[in-house]
């Protein structure tokens, strides 16, 4: 699904490890395993899958056909574009098997690949989730009637690359800051050739609303989480979303504060709100309640549907298992309160549990401040027949008011106008963030900002 939320794709995770508990460590032949990983890769890439499945554990081989594993390689990478480069060097002993995590760069985005090898040398797993595409950020231009300027700002402890966006006339403006969703995002959010943050930050502008938009730390320092069994949501949007809050209520040029989340952004709204009450508002577009693990699981579900008519009965049911073993990997995922060195989903148990403390739903009835809730009607990654009116039952149980929800007919993820594709090439063409969706938001900010 690219960067916004996580898409896990339930055909590659046949992970043998993925339950929990500590196994005694055996020792293993790191050089062949590297070797044995790279002939792997090799193998994909030229899509010579029996070559991949010759490598496989007896459970493995049960689970995933060659056959089975190019159909799923193939949707996995389809909208990625042309192969460059494999980069390696994340390695390491997990729950009794190594784990090699090389990552594969195409024109359009990245695939993150975790093999796991078990002592005998054999694939005990193969997991495949797409990144985003690690650019270097191209500058947005400000057009040079534009009524409003730019300057260059530096976020956080890491001088995460930044933009002030500061309409020109306006004293004291509120500021609204763009929180991202999942993934290593520039600072204008882009997707293929969209960049809704800069398409939001210049709409504000224009309406006499300033905002602050930076690099994610994901994206401007990769290096840091090459390890990623240290990945936790506060290293990953939380710990800088706090310091641009700081930054900016402290800086006497503006009025109120603002944080406007999108995606996993959107879903750290709450949180961010309930702790950081001297804030003046916050926005969710296209944020869930709900939890990552669900919406992931979610997601998968919705994959297989929409191939299920093609695959023979033996890879429907081989599938079908697959989804029950992944339901169980989603529910324990949603109640781990303490990292056990597991693995769920693909995703090491230290992630989940710092993603569990800051569930929205726990927050709500912390609220200090207003909120704006907004959602597109033809989002296949937040749903508006389930996330949507979620936010309401939420919102009424624990009592809180202040809020006002808007749903747009058409709009995808990013709100804008849906091709009517349900995978990421919906986001292939150029487009720009919905007009009415940034009046809008700044309509609701003045409103709130008299």
């Amino acid at each position: 699904m690219k960067k916004f939320l996580i898409l896990m794709l339930a055909l590659v995770l046949i992970l043998g490890l993925a339950a929990c508990g500590e196994k005694e460590a055996p020792q293993f032949d790191i050089p062949t395993l590297q070797a044995q990983s790279e002939a792997v890769i090799e193998a994909l890439l030229a899509g010579d899958y029996t070559t991949v499945t010759g490598y496989f554990d007896a459970t493995m081989s049960k689970q995933l056909s060659a056959e089975a594993l190019g159909q799923t390689w193939s949707t996995v990478t389809a909208t990625c574009g042309e192969y460059r480069s494999t980069t390696w060097g994340d390695e390491g002993a997990v729950q009794g098997y190594y784990q090699l995590r090389p990552l594969l760069e195409y024109e359009h985005n990245t695939a993150q690949v975790a093999l796991t090898w078990n002592a005998d040398g054999q694939l005990a797993g193969l997991y495949t989730s797409l990144r985003g595409n690690i650019k270097p950020v191209e500058d947005t231009d400000v057009p040079a009637d534009a009524p409003y300027t730019e300057e260059t700002v530096y976020v956080g402890s890491y001088d995460l690359e930044g933009k002030l966006t500061l309409p020109k006339g306006v004293e004291q403006p509120p500021v609204v800051i763009l929180i991202h969703g999942s993934g290593a995002s520039d600072m204008d959010e882009r997707i293929f050739d969209n960049k809704p943050f800069a398409d939001i930050a210049a709409g504000l502008a224009e309406r006499g609303i300033a905002s602050l938009r930076y690099n994610k730390r994901t994206y401007a320092h990769p290096e840091l989480f090459a390890d990623a069994l240290s990945m936790n949501i506060e290293a990953e949007t939380l710990d800088d979303a706090e310091a641009a809050i700081g930054m900016l209520l402290a800086d006497q040029r503006f009025g109120g504060v603002y944080v406007l989340g999108h995606s996993l952004g959107g879903m750290l709204v709450p949180y961010l709100g309930a702790e950081n009450p001297e804030l003046s508002g916050i926005i969710s577009m296209a944020g869930s309640l709900r939890n990552l693990a669900e919406i992931s699981y979610d997601q998968n579900v919705d994959l297989v549907e929409a191939m299920w008519d093609t695959l023979p009965a033996d890879q429907q049911q081989l599938i079908t298992q697959q989804l029950a073993a992944l339901a169980l990997q989603r529910d324990a995922a949603m109640a781990l309160t303490a990292d056990d060195g597991g693995t769920y989903i693909g995703i090491p148990a230290a992630y989940w549990v710092s993603l569990n403390r800051v569930d929205g739903s726990d927050y709500l009835a912390e609220l200090a401040v207003p909120l704006l809730v907004l959602q597109g009607s033809a989002d296949f990654q937040v749903y508006a027949d389930v996330d949507y009116p979620l936010w309401q039952a939420e919102l009424d149980a624990a009592e809180f008011t202040r809020y006002q929800m808007k749903l747009y007919d058409g709009l995808n993820h990013p709100f804008m106008p849906s091709k009517g594709y349900t995978d990421t090439s919906e986001y292939m063409a150029a487009d720009h963030v919905d007009p009415t969706v940034i009046a809008d938001i700044a309509d609701w900010i003045l409103s709130e900002d008299k």
